[in-house]
């Protein structure tokens, strides 16, 4: 199996990497949009079923990063 690495981290693959909890708030949301990640905690299940709920109703929304 390849490992994933980040800077000085290391990962056992790409998904540990994106279900990780060593990542900024603003991957973490991009990665839930985008089903690369698995929501974690309440707070990214709620986030995901609001974007899902958003997008199933045809509408869009933007992540905007600093």
């Amino acid at each position: 199996m390849n490992k994933y690495k980040d800077g000085n981290r290391e990962y056992n693959s790409y998904q540990d990497y994106c279900n990780s909890d060593d990542l900024d708030p603003d991957l973490i949301y991009l990665y839930l949009s985008n089903g690369k990640r698995v929501p974690q905690n309440d707070t990214e299940k709620k986030w995901k079923a609001e974007a899902d709920r958003l997008r199933s109703n045809g509408s869009s929304f933007e992540l905007s990063f600093n």
